[in-house]
């Protein structure tokens, strides 16, 4: 009930009627089984493979997995790395909702959780490949 709550509570400016719902929530609840093709051509090349492996070893040893600290995880790793925000966002983005659409990002993470973010991750690098 309680996450249920929050989930509403992170949708509901995207929201119109109800029915919408579960369209702009579906992802907290299940995993991406496809990915927006779009942005997997827009986004998914180059260095981004590797980089969000980097990025995925990264938030494991994350302390806390709150808003601030995973904003502070992955900001730290985009500046040390010298990547470019917008990128690496973009990525992220794909690999944890499968297109490019809903709420905060960090609010997203939190919301699902540390090893379902790690999940997801994995699963979209196997799937899209490198």
């Amino acid at each position: 009930k309680n996450y249920v709550s929050k989930v509403v509570g992170l949708v509901k400016e995207r929201v119109g009627f109800v029915s919408d719902l579960w369209g702009q929530s579906s992802f907290f609840f299940r995993r991406p089984d496809s990915y927006d093709q779009q942005m997997v051509k827009k986004r998914w090349k180059g260095e981004i493979p590797g980089n969000m492996k980097i990025l995925m070893d990264e938030l494991k040893h994350c302390e806390s997995f709150r808003v601030p600290g995973i904003e502070k995880c992955v900001n730290h790793c985009i500046e040390i790395h010298g990547w470019n925000t917008g990128s690496i966002m973009s990525a992220w983005r794909l690999l944890l909702v499968g297109e490019p659409m809903g709420p905060a990002l960090f609010d997203i993470a939190e919301t699902i959780g540390k090893e379902e973010v790690l999940t997801r991750m994995k699963h979209g690098i196997e799937k899209l490949g490198n």
